[in-house]
């Protein structure tokens, strides 16, 4: 801007995905504040095998496991992952 002034885009408090894989090729994905990318509500990581797809997910709290496991199952695990962490 010629005023000198600079903008930033207004803070929405939001979610941000991040996703990558290993080497052995485990898929992982974290769900992060957007405005604090430092914030890590939660993640999950997915390795296919012989006996299926194995799963584990970090930052959620243990009492919460049993709706962990249905939102896993249901796909929604992301879309819960705020609260799960509480």
């Amino acid at each position: 801007m010629d005023t000198g002034l600079m903008t930033r885009p207004e803070s929405s408090g939001g979610l941000h995905l991040e996703s990558g894989a290993t080497l052995d090729g485990t898929k992982w994905f974290l769900i992060r504040g957007q405005d604090d990318p430092e914030l890590t509500y939660c993640g999950i990581a997915l390795v296919g095998g012989d006996g299926g797809t194995n799963v584990s997910v970090v930052n959620v709290r243990w009492k919460h496991m049993e709706q962990v496991k249905v939102a896993v199952e249901s796909g929604d695990f992301f879309c819960r992952c705020k609260e799960l962490t509480r």
